[in-house]
């Protein structure tokens, strides 16, 4: 990952919402509180989470990064 691509992914985590975290296995639907953790510092909150909600994030981010271009 370069410098563009690292910059990007926070932006990417800062403006995810609470059904795309649902429905990628990122945190709770019935769990108010780690969606609000998440909204208030997503950072931190990444940080924090286990492995596997880590991953789910880490592939829900990638997912989002634009496509690289042939150099």
């Amino acid at each position: 990952m370069d410098p563009r691509e690292f910059h990007n992914a926070l932006r990417i985590m800062w403006n995810l919402d609470r059904h795309e975290l649902v429905e990628a296995g990122v945190i709770d639907a019935d769990q108010e509180g780690h969606w609000l953790a998440f909204r208030d510092h997503p950072h931190a909150t990444a940080v924090r989470m286990n492995d596997e909600r880590f991953d789910r994030l880490c592939k829900l981010i990638e997912s989002r990064q634009p496509k690289r271009s042939a150099a």
